[in-house]
């Protein structure tokens, strides 16, 4: 994560600015076939599912208030960097930014919203047979529907992977 920050600083000397003109928050998931180690800095989340079954890794750390959360950037990062190493093996696994954290996770219980997930990593899973293209068209269209904005005027990046191979269109 240091050589992260040195990277940054260094891109913002080249452009004459200030590191904090490139705030990012931070996603990673290293898998492997019997352990995984996630790494979680600021808001967004990671999404494990295995069996059919999905969870968050670390909920968002949004900040104190509203609109509020933490960057690789911030003087203090290194207290709001979120480490997990699990021996643990997951199928599926789904990173996204704080955009579609009121579609994709349920506040109330702090769990991921299955009838989300399910279908994206159904469509994945069917696009092995077909081309990636024609996925990455369908999930454009779905985050850019009116339906998906009219809940969300933040970004909306999602990063989908699995190990399943097929699946049953429709299948929640």
């Amino acid at each position: 994560m240091v050589s992260l920050r040195e990277a940054i600083e260094d891109r913002a000397a080249q452009k004459q600015l200030t590191s904090r003109e490139f705030v990012c928050t931070l996603a990673v998931a290293v898998v492997g076939t019997t352990s995984a180690a996630f790494i979680q800095l600021g808001d967004g989340a990671i999404v494990t599912g295995a069996a059919g079954a999905y969870e968050v890794v670390f909920w968002p750390d949004g900040g104190e208030y509203a609109n509020m959360t933490y960057f690789i950037t911030d003087a203090d990062w290194q207290a709001h960097l979120q480490l997990v190493v699990c021996a643990t093996f997951f199928d599926e696994i789904a990173l996204m930014t704080d955009g579609l954290q009121r579609l994709a996770l349920r506040f109330d219980s702090r769990a991921a919203h299955g009838p989300f997930f399910a279908p994206m990593f159904d469509a994945l899973r069917e696009s092995a047979n077909g081309t990636a293209s024609d996925l990455e068209a369908s999930l454009v269209a779905f985050l850019s529907s009116d339906a998906v904005n009219e809940r969300t005027d933040d970004d909306k990046s999602l990063v989908l992977a699995s190990r399943r191979a097929g699946g049953t269109r429709g299948a929640v």
